[in-house]
């Protein structure tokens, strides 16, 4: 009897377990797709208006598509300042800079793609910087940006990173 009840128990685990994770799936993509549908659902209204007012509807285009600004590719960047600073230190600070300047310039085409980087570094002494300036411009090529609404987005960050 109880060898008849084992597997009945662990298949009633395991599809239970499947159901969860299911579900879990389901919750993720309606938490996902949910800003997307909030973002677009404005644009119908304004829409609505287009022929009465032709000013609305370059407006209405513009919310429509969404999507990433400068100040949340900017974010994204910033949140890369550690991994700046580990490049830094392994390509000027370990090797007798005592003070590394890192600015950057970044511009993301509408897709979300890095189209080009500019990086300057100023080292006090030591290296010439080549190596932070190759590890930061392969650190930001890593980064998943999102798409945007304008064509063309640049952003900047600057870094100053010295020993103590």
């Amino acid at each position: 009897m109880m060898s008849a009840n084992y597997p009945a128990t662990a298949q009633s685990v395991r599809r239970a377990g499947l159901i969860s994770g299911a579900l879990s799936a389901l919750l993720a993509l309606a938490v996902l797709s949910a800003p997307s549908a909030h973002a677009a659902a404005p644009a119908a209204p304004a829409a609505a208006k287009a022929p009465a007012k032709a000013p609305a509807k370059g407006k209405a285009k513009g919310k429509g598509k969404g999507g990433g600004t400068a100040a949340e590719l900017t974010q994204m960047l910033v949140a890369k300042g550690s991994q700046v600073q580990d490049c830094a230190v392994s390509g000027a600070l370990d090797v007798g800079a005592s003070r590394v300047e890192i600015a950057t310039k970044v511009t993301i085409n509408g897709r979300g793609q890095v189209i080009n980087i500019t990086t300057n570094v100023k080292v006090d002494k030591g290296p010439d910087g080549s190596k932070v300036r190759e590890c930061v411009d392969n650190l930001i090529r890593t980064i998943q940006f999102p798409a945007s609404a304008a064509p063309m987005i640049t952003i900047e960050r600057n870094w100053t990173i010295a020993s103590t």
